[in-house]
Order: C-alpha cells, then sequence, then structure tokens
C-alpha cells in the first residue's frame, strides 16, 4: 500500500512487532525445559530529503524586456535549480515505479489569465511567469508535477526554468514582481 507522506514529516520509521509463544517442553533430566518462537515482522520506510537551505527561498531577477521583444514571442528565460540532500541512495536501473520513494512537486501562486502561467504583480500588464521543469512539462499554478523518482545517492537536483511571456492583455511597461511557492510531497 503507498501513503502519501507529507515532505516535511519525519519518515524514517522502524515498525517491528514482535509476537510469538512459549511452549513448555518436556522435562529433561528432571529439567523443564522451555521451547519458544518469536516471530518478528516490521516494515522500515525511507526518510524524505531534505531541502537545501540554500535554496529554501530564491530570488530570480528577470532583468529588464523590450515590450518589442514580448511582443514578438521573445521571452526572459532564466534557470534555478532546487537541491535536495540526504535522500535515499537508489540504484536508477532497479527503480520499480510501482513501489519505490517518489517526489512529487508543486508551485503555488495567483493563477494568470490562462492555464499554464501564473499572474504577475506590479505596473507592467500584459505579462505574466510560465515554469517548466527539466522534462518540459509546463508547470500549472497550484497542481502537482508527474513525479520524480530519485536519481541518485545522498543529492537529486530538480531543474526548472522560467519565462517571461505574454498573457494576451495589452502589453503596459513597468516594474513587475511574482511570489511562488514550491511545496514538495514524498510519497
Amino acid at each position: 500500500m503507498r501513503m502519501l507522506r507529507v515532505f516535511r514529516s519525519v519518515l524514517l520509521i522502524a515498525m517491528i512487532s514482535a509476537g510469538g509463544s512459549v511452549e513448555a517442553g518436556i522435562r529433561l533430566h528432571g529439567q523443564a525445559t522451555l521451547h519458544g518462537q518469536a516471530t518478528l515482522y516490521g516494515e522500515v520506510l525511507a526518510s524524505a530529503c531534505s531541502i537545501a537551505l540554500s535554496d529554501r527561498y530564491q530570488s530570480v531577477p528577470m532583468g529588464e524586456l523590450p515590450l518589442r521583444d514580448i511582443q514578438s514571442g521573445k521571452a526572459a528565460v532564466r534557470d534555478f535549480v532546487i537541491h535536495l540532500d540526504n535522500c535515499l541512495a537508489s540504484d536508477s536501473s532497479l527503480i520499480d515505479k510501482k513501489i519505490d520513494p517518489a517526489i512529487r512537486v508543486r508551485f503555488d501562486g495567483l493563477r494568470g489569465s490562462q492555464p499554464d502561467v501564473f499572474r504577475m504583480q506590479g505596473e507592467a500588464k500584459g505579462v505574466a511567469l510560465q515554469l517548466r521543469d527539466e522534462r518540459q512539462d509546463i508547470v500549472h499554478p497550484g497542481e502537482y508535477l508527474p513525479a520524480v523518482y530519485q536519481k541518485a545517492y545522498n543529492q537529486q537536483v530538480l531543474k526548472y526554468r522560467v519565462a517571461l511571456v505574454s498573457d494576451g492583455q495589452a502589453l503596459v511597461g513597468g516594474d513587475y514582481s511574482a511570489a511562488l511557492r514550491f511545496s514538495i510531497n514524498y510519497e
């Protein structure tokens, strides 16, 4: 049975139950002997990765972009990464996606006028942010991306690309900003 666990929870759990019986045996040389059986069963769950401290709060400067570039479809594009530390060791050739741990990432922010963009705040109008992961999957606000399975011992790097794009509205120059929050679930 797969259980979804929130990333921040403690997931290194060893559950061992002992059960069994002790029964009286035969007498050997006048001494009572005991025969017994103990059965141990349990499950050890993998520990969650932790977000590298330097990546918990990131600022991605998009720079200045002329309105004509946005009108012509040229986007300001920036890359950023989220490093995960202390991940479970795994051999990627042995991954069984039915049972192995996976990481699911979700970005939350103001939803734009289109379902695949994040709305901006500020004086600038007609622009939005679009995120893609390293597989080029578009990040939709508030929706989980497809699962990412463990890639390497002790560290995993999640790569993203953010682009400043037109949202279809009339373009107005000015300052802009957006605050996006990401959450990582370990399942």
